[in-house]
């Protein structure tokens, strides 16, 4: 089969002995000869799932971005220059996840390249064939856990077990003529990834970021012992998807003590909801271990009895991962088995189901995605059998021999689970740690840091690297073999030295060290500001030379710039800067430590806060068509992508509408505008086809809008919705109208009338003058009243007159009684209507003090909640929080297109209690250089244009006007302000303020 970009003889290759479930590693290596150097050189590459490549020992890069499979994205290497005379040689490593995640839909694995180059000889082509070597690297561990249940498997690499032959794989001098052949598995252009295309974006960054300060350095020793399940499989073996499972299982396990003792029980949980017994007893576990700064205070203690004990686990009955860990402190040792006779064999737990679950009950616990049931449910195992043996706290001798109960497959439990270990760890009181030149790892120079081992206990160093960091670990260290490097991450310690541990996933990796000096980088990307180093098995010292950071983002352009008078706002600009370059990779994401995913609705707040302050339209160009192609699935654009969870937040399908004409303003790109037409017409299309009897819009979906207790039933109309869709709707109909499509525009316009009309009909509450938040699959309405909905009502335009003017007010100070905004994300809302109402003092004022209190406490990037609790927040980056950076720009240093592209600019400024500002704003034209200072009785504004660019200004004040530089004509004074134009490249005026 013939497919574009490659050779028809070119063809996806694997490894005969990559015999993992999951997670296999292989390395492939092509030696290619060269006369004379080559005087071109292009390299092709996929892989599926992960790759890295390297050419003469070098690394070039890793890849492939996330995509679709198909088309299937491919990255294009520029070798001029690099291919040297003689041999050469081209390494490739591939990871190969066997799971779906939520930024990758599970596929075969494979590797797909393909080199030409011209040199004195002519011009020659090589692709993935047999004559390709291959071997799977055993380095990597298996089994291991998963990072979260949005991500991949947690990285483990030994440094003693590297392919055969003698040196670096990577290098020319290897000698593999002992590995294996390549096996051709499918050829190019084959299911799924039928069609492919070239990165349309560029390579991630590789900043070095080097530690700023060691923080400490202390003696830890961790639980006795720690136990990581992953029992999803015995539900049902088949599925790799990411999709919500449904299923009954209880874990049991006998815990055998030689006498009665105390012990510390912690269980670890990616937010399962799994619960626990001690011999029928249940465990009363806190959700929140991670919020303490001491480990002990996260923990249980439990009374084991001389013998045999019972510990049972019963696993959430709906979950995207089933995931068990937990640690185990003791005085005295105890042995873990599957059987109450503590017998010697290999199994230690069993697992007891799966049983049977009704329709009715999945229902109860989710009703907006695909679902999947466990596999396999035997006769016996009924719903009735599996609530007896948990209230019972232990399975009976029938519940032992019954076909339901099976031992825990050895390729289920990982023998190290690295950031349940770390997170045991405990402080060894008065136990000095000799370190000589502490500070020399924070540096790539000759010096070396030196720790000494200390007896019967590990050493911990705990980095800072000064501000979030998202990228590869990497460093270089001289060790005895064996020597243990465990690396957890965290993004936060509050004011109060509480250390805000990562939340739900597991930020952590192992480097087990071979003998000597030796240099690894991590495979995998993390996010985090703090680094934990804890070292472990060695009794020689270990010299570390340097740890460092490369920084993995989307380039920044850093065109954009605001300062003002007040220092805390712009300290809010920055972060805000920071955040979204955090949250910028291959795609924008939420975070880039919990997720890394790509959600739409926190893209297109991101997109908007990326073309202010970089002015580079390519990434956000790419993030809005990879969603679109969710349509190809969903009759809404799903709420993340690509992803192998199928779900639709219908908020975030309608804020996707809106962001193309959003792109198009800030960017003037009409035939990328073009394009997103028909995607528009598809989502406007299944709008109207989920308008019920009353004119509504209702679907059955996750209907979420903000971290808040509203009322958004799953069932049933949800106003914010409804709203949403009326706005999403009229900015479509604004964008065809711009580009000529008259038909679509009044179509577009005519269906958000007439939802409007029927949300003002059905969905007002004249007794509390407010919009109720639902009406509710029944028929009742919502007796839930929130500042969002009034919010989105708002600015949708939806509210008009007095309904307007009482939103208005809502939108700032909700009455008592009615939910509040629960998330900086939805408090971009807040701002959109303040500006909407013309409440620019407040805006400033808001945006000071809701994301100061961020900054006060140490922030440097936005946090996707803030709470008034011991721990303030899930994640310490989150790209949806940042919007005041937007905000600043565009309404306070007041600079906004007027047309597509900036082809006629607004210069706005709206002053609040600023003496002044200035800044810079990046269009398709050129940088756009304005500043103003507002002083008691002159107001001032000075403005540098691309060459040729038209504008209006609008000043927030009136008074007599003096053109200092450039030319201007004013045209009209509305509400006592001045408005002008000019098309000088360079304007400066004064304006002498009337008295009043």
């Amino acid at each position: 089969m013939r497919c574009e970009l490659f050779d028809g003889e070119a063809a996806w290759i694997w490894s005969d002995e990559a015999n993992r479930i999951c997670n296999n590693f292989v390395c492939f290596r092509r030696t290619i000869e060269t006369d004379g150097g080559a005087e071109s050189a292009n390299l092709l590459i996929t892989a599926d799932s992960r790759y890295e490549v390297y050419l003469n020992g070098e690394w070039l890069g890793h890849g492939p971005p996330r995509s679709w499979p198909s088309p299937w994205c491919v990255d294009e290497y520029d070798l001029k220059g690099l291919l040297k005379p003689g041999r050469n040689v081209i390494a490739v490593l591939v990871q190969h996840f066997g799971i779906g995640t939520f930024q990758y839909i599970t596929a075969d694995a494979g590797l797909l390249a393909q080199l030409d180059w011209t040199d004195r000889n002519g011009t020659h082509r090589i692709f993935t064939d047999e004559s390709w070597r291959c071997v799977p690297h055993e380095g990597y561990a298996w089994p291991v856990p998963e990072i979260s249940l949005q991500q991949g498997w947690e990285e483990q690499f030994d440094a003693r077990c590297q392919p055969a032959g003698d040196g670096d794989w990577r290098e020319v001098a290897f000698d593999d003529r002992a590995w294996p052949e390549a096996s051709v598995v499918r050829p190019a252009g084959s299911p799924p990834h039928e069609r492919f295309e070239l990165r349309d974006i560029p390579m991630l960054t590789r900043q070095v970021i080097e530690p700023a300060c060691v923080l400490a350095v202390e003696a830890v020793r961790p639980a006795e012992y720690t136990w990581s399940m992953s029992p999803k499989r015995m539900l049902n073996a088949t599925d790799r998807s990411a999709n919500m499972m449904f299923g009954r299982m209880l874990m049991v396990c006998y815990l055998h003590s030689d006498r009665a003792q105390d012990v510390r029980f912690q269980s670890i949980e990616f937010w399962s909801g799994n619960r626990w017994k001690l011999n029928g007893e249940p465990l009363q576990l806190e959700k929140y271990h991670y919020q303490h700064t001491n480990i002990n205070d996260a923990c249980v203690v439990m009374r084991l009895r001389k013998g045999c004990n019972v510990l049972m686990c019963r696993l959430s009955e709906a979950a995207h991962i089933l995931y068990v860990a937990f640690n185990l402190w003791t005085k005295h040792p105890v042995r873990f088995s599957a059987c109450p006779e503590g017998s010697e064999a290999d199994e230690s737990w069993l697992a007891m189901g799966p049983f049977e679950i009704s329709d009715e009950e999945k229902r109860s616990h989710i009703l907006h995605e695909p679902c999947l049931a466990a596999e396999n449910i035997c006769p016996e195992a009924t719903a009735e059998r599996y609530c007896a043996i948990w209230d019972r706290g232990r399975p009976d001798a029938e519940d032992l021999s019954a076909a339901f109960t099976r031992p825990m497959p050895k390729e289920l439990i990982s023998p190290v689970d690295v950031a349940c270990k770390c997170f045991s760890e405990r402080t060894v009181e008065g136990e000095p740690v000799r370190v000589e030149n502490p500070t020399a790892m924070q540096h790539d120079n000759a010096e070396w840091t030196t720790i000494h081992p200390v007896r019967g206990t590990d050493v911990r160093l705990l980095l800072d690297f000064g501000n979030e960091v998202v990228g590869f670990h990497e460093f270089e260290i001289d060790a005895p073999a064996g020597t243990v490097l465990d690396v957890h991450n965290f993004e936060f310690i509050q004011r109060d030295g509480r250390i805000n541990m990562a939340e739900g996933m597991n930020n952590s990796f192992r480097y087990v060290a071979s003998s000597g000096r030796q240099r690894y980088r991590t495979f995998v990307r993390r996010g985090f500001r703090y680094s934990r180093l804890s070292l472990r098995n060695f009794t020689k010292p270990v010299r570390i030379r340097f740890v460092r950071v490369l920084m993995s983002t989307f380039p920044q352009t850093g065109r954009g710039a605001f300062a003002c008078s007040d220092p805390q706002l712009e300290r809010i600009w920055q972060v805000g800067a920071h955040t979204l370059r955090c949250c910028s990779e291959d795609t924008y994401t939420d975070c880039p430590t919990y997720e890394q995913v790509h959600w739409v609705g926190d893209a297109r707040g991101e997109a908007l806060l990326d073309l202010v302050v970089n002015g580079d339209p390519r990434l956000s160009r790419h993030c809005w068509f990879q969603a679109a192609r969710s349509l190809d699935r969903s009759l809404l654009v799903e709420s993340h992508v690509p992803s192998a969870w199928q779900n639709v937040i219908p908020a975030w399908s309608l804020l996707w509408m809106r962001w193309a004409q959003e792109h198009y303003m800030l960017t003037g790109e009409k035939a990328v505008a073009r394009r997103m037409l028909k995607f528009l017409d598809h989502s406007a299309g299944s709008i109207e086809r989920h308008i019920n009897a009353e004119g509504l819009f209702e679907i059955e979906a996750w209907n979420f809008i903000d971290w808040a207790p509203m009322d958004t039933p799953n069932e049933g109309v949800v106003t914010h919705q409804n709203c949403l869709a009326v706005l999403a709707l009229r900015q479509s109909a604004d964008l065809a109208k711009r580009l000529g499509q008259a038909s679509r525009a009044r179509r577009w316009a005519s269906l958000a009338d007439r939802i409007s009309r029927a949300i003002n009909r059905h969905l007002w509450s004249e007794r509390k003058r407010a919009y109720v938040d639902s009406i509710h699959a029944d028929g009742s309405p919502s007796e839930v009243f929130s500042q969002q909905t009034q919010a989105i009502a708002h600015i949708s335009g939806v509210a008009k007159g007095l309904r307007a003017e009482r939103c208005g007010k809502i939108v700032l100070k909700p009455p008592s009684g009615f939910v509040r905004v629960g998330s900086p994300f939805f408090m971009s809302f807040v701002l959109e209507g303040l500006v909407r109402g013309g409440r620019y003092a407040e805006l400033v004022s808001l945006i000071r003090d809701y994301w100061g209190q961020q900054v006060d406490a140490g922030a440097t990037t936005f946090w996707e909640q803030y709470h008034d609790a011991p721990r303030k927040t899930r994640s310490h980056c989150h790209g949806w929080s940042a919007a005041p950076t937007f905000f600043l720009t565009q309404h306070v240093l007041g600079v906004q297109p007027l047309e597509p592209g900036y082809a006629k600019l607004l210069v706005a400024p709206q002053t609040g209690d600023l003496a002044w500002a200035q800044g810079r704003v990046p269009t398709p034209a050129g940088d756009v250089e304005c500043q103003w200072t507002n002083e008691k009785d002159l107001f001032t504004l000075k403005v540098k244009l691309p060459k040729g660019l038209p504008m209006r200004i609008e000043l927030p004040v009136s008074g007599r006007c003096r053109v200092e530089k450039g030319r201007a004509r004013k045209i009209a004074s509305p509400r006592g302000a001045i408005r002008m134009t000019s098309s000088s490249d360079v304007l400066e005026l004064s304006v002498r303020k009337r008295r009043r």
